[in-house]
């Protein structure tokens, strides 16, 4: 909805957590459904091209880099997304953003990484701009819960709390 909805010739993106690349994947996917330009620096500790288990069906077969896991997607990846590998610590301040149109927060999930993220992101975005806070479920995650409550305190955030079941939920930010 977001990208249907933005006027901008191109969106820019950042994800913490790549993990796999599922979650860059379906905003690849939203970019190419809406004939809209964009790019997606997803960035994470885990190399991109080395053989693991990922905790997924394609484990089956062997271990597999995330190179190997997302092969059949080349036309979205090579379009729209940039993988990275670091930390958000050491990464973030380098990449020169000037603009974050959305941004989805799913790396580290101790409270001060996720602040450095946030102190990150939001200078870097405008009004109607979105950040996508994921694993917001404090009995498990308490300091993703409580960096994403002191940015609702500061009141330059619309936020909305998505509680799927007792160990996932979501936090989105709309800037206002």
């Amino acid at each position: 909805e977001y990208v249907r909805q933005n006027r901008s010739t191109s969106i820019s993106i950042l994800e913490t957590g790549t993990a796999r690349g599922f979650s860059s994947l379906c905003m690849a996917k939203a970019l190419k459904d809406q004939d809209k330009e964009g790019r997606i620096l997803t960035l994470d500790p885990l190399p991109h091209s080395v053989k693991m288990y990922w905790n997924c069906i394609d484990d089956n077969d062997k271990e597999k880099s995330r190179a190997e896991l997302l092969e059949g997607y080349s036309e979205l990846i090579q379009k729209h997304i940039w993988f990275l590998e670091g930390k958000s610590r050491d990464i973030l301040n380098k990449l020169q953003l000037s603009r974050i149109h959305f941004a989805f927060l799913d790396g580290a999930h101790e409270y001060e990484d996720v602040k450095f993220e946030i102190s990150y992101v939001v200078p870097r975005q405008k009004k109607g701009d979105i950040i996508v806070f994921d694993d917001f479920q404090e009995s498990y995650f308490p300091g993703i819960v409580k960096a994403v409550r002191e940015l609702d305190a500061q009141g330059s955030y619309h936020l909305q709390t998505i509680a799927v079941n007792d160990q996932r939920g979501y936090a989105i930010g709309k800037k206002i």
